[in-house]
């Protein structure tokens, strides 16, 4: 496209093969003493785009989603994908020219980000539960810590979280020492305060 000239160069010479005396189309594998040449056919489509008149930036098409419950005065999330662009052309046919463009399929696309994008802020119904003994679980995606434990007394308990992780399940060996040492210096103090 030579744009400065306002011309569209092409390499070769185009033409089109029509059955003699006709404007109709050669079929592939027609008898060539029986087709005629004419002048091609040619439709050019040319991509531009589009920038604001006011702040020169590029012209994007936006899909918006309101979302439900209290808005906290956040500013909008804003999701650019590149690869979904509306795109807009005409068609020419003998009466003059149709526009067209993928509008539906694009706001189709962009909802479909959306609703994935809302979904990651969803909260899901969470929580923790233990039960007695030693219990066979498996993680799968909802549930993401499983943890065993055995008191002094031998006692084993399954603490299961779902949509959730707790920070320490269990104490650590130095917390459980420091605990024990409580609780001998808490048995050593009412002796003497018994005596």
């Amino acid at each position: 496209i030579d744009a400065d000239r306002g011309l569209v160069q092409i390499g070769e010479p185009l033409y089109r093969l029509v059955v003699a005396n006709t404007d109709t189309d050669v079929a592939v594998g027609a008898d060539p003493r029986k087709t005629q040449i004419k002048p091609a056919k040619l439709w050019l489509r040319v991509a531009v785009q589009f920038r604001d008149e006011e702040t020169g930036a590029f012209i994007r098409h936006t899909v918006k989603q309101k979302t439900k419950g209290k808005k906290l005065g956040s500013p909008p999330h804003v999701i650019g994908r590149e690869e979904v662009r509306l795109v807009k052309w005409k068609k020419y046919n003998g009466n003059g020219a149709v526009e067209a463009d993928n509008q539906k399929a694009v706001d189709r696309i962009a909802n479909g980000y959306l609703v994935d994008e809302l979904n990651a802020y969803t909260t899901k119904e969470s929580g923790t539960r233990t039960y007695p003994g030693l219990l066979k679980f498996a993680c799968d995606g909802a549930i993401t810590q499983i943890t065993w434990s055995v008191d002094d007394s031998g006692y084993s308990q399954t603490q299961i979280s779902r949509e959730r992780e707790e920070l320490s399940a269990a104490l650590t060996f130095r917390q459980s020492r420091e605990k024990l040492a409580l609780r001998e210096a808490i048995k050593r103090e009412r002796r003497k305060g018994s005596r």
